[in-house]
């Protein structure tokens, strides 16, 4: 039961940190490698690196964007997009909307970081990566931590430790159960030959008793014949000694009737 309940435990652990570290590796090397040009499902994931939309978005927060609509921004959205001016230019930034204008048919937005008094170069529609969604916590704290090197320690360090852990774990278990198989199945087997040869040896031993008392049966009508065999030949002589006595009486009967 004990262990039935360790092995579902590891199994749930060894799932949820697979899940976490797969998925924000994925979504990590995947912008990092495309240059954010790749979204997965219309989302995009970023980490904030500066305090300029603080205290909204903290540094080391990890936000999720939308790819939406531009047409359907309105100002007050939080939106995520790609510099292309001065010091923003190939940079990420997450900035809040202050303006929409348009321009020769253009749409033309304006963005400012909550905690910073100047507004944004002007930014065009093709710039915008998405409108933020949401912030994630759980990666946020993931990423917060793993940026300090007892955070790195603690969100990857042991993470990766307790995943190799459990696997080891779980691989002894099922030797220790698969042994524990296997001694019950040699002690069933041993039982059932004991079984076998205990079933043979009363066999054998009821065949012999059998069969001894058929031989004293055998001797004991042999012996009673013996004994009988001896008794009637005595008869027979005592019959034929007769016979002469019976001759003389005769003999002198005759010779008395001579005279």
């Amino acid at each position: 039961m004990i262990k039935n309940i360790l092995k579902i435990i590891m199994k749930i652990l060894k799932i949820a940190l697979i899940i976490i570290i797969v998925l924000f590796a994925s979504f990590v090397l995947l912008q990092r490698f495309s240059n954010n040009n790749t979204s997965i499902f219309g989302y995009r994931m970023f980490a904030v690196v500066t305090g300029s939309m603080e205290p909204v978005y903290s540094v080391g927060d990890v936000i999720l964007c939308k790819e939406v609509d531009t047409n359907k921004l309105k100002v007050g959205d939080d939106v995520t997009y790609l510099g292309k001016e001065g010091t923003f230019k190939d940079k990420v930034i997450t900035h809040r909307l202050k303006n929409i204008t348009e321009k020769d048919g253009k749409k033309i937005f304006y963005t400012q970081g909550v905690a910073t008094n100047n507004i944004d170069p002007p930014i065009e529609a093709s710039q915008i990566y998405g409108k933020v969604s949401r912030k994630l916590l759980i990666l946020s704290a993931f990423h917060s931590y793993s940026s300090t090197s007892i955070g790195f320690f603690l969100c990857v360090i042991i993470p990766i430790m307790l995943l190799v852990g459990t696997e080891v774990v779980q691989t002894m278990l099922e030797k220790h159960e698969e042994q524990h198989e296997k001694h019950n199945e040699i002690q069933q087997n041993s039982q059932q030959n004991n079984y076998t040869t205990e079933q043979l040896k009363q066999e054998l031993e009821s065949l012999q008793q059998m069969v001894d008392v058929q031989n004293e049966q055998y001797e004991a009508r042999i012996a009673n014949n013996a004994q009988m065999q001896p008794q009637t030949v005595g008869v027979n002589n005592m019959n034929v000694q007769a016979q002469p006595q019976a001759v003389g009486v005769n003999s002198t009967a005759s010779s008395s009737r001579s005279k």
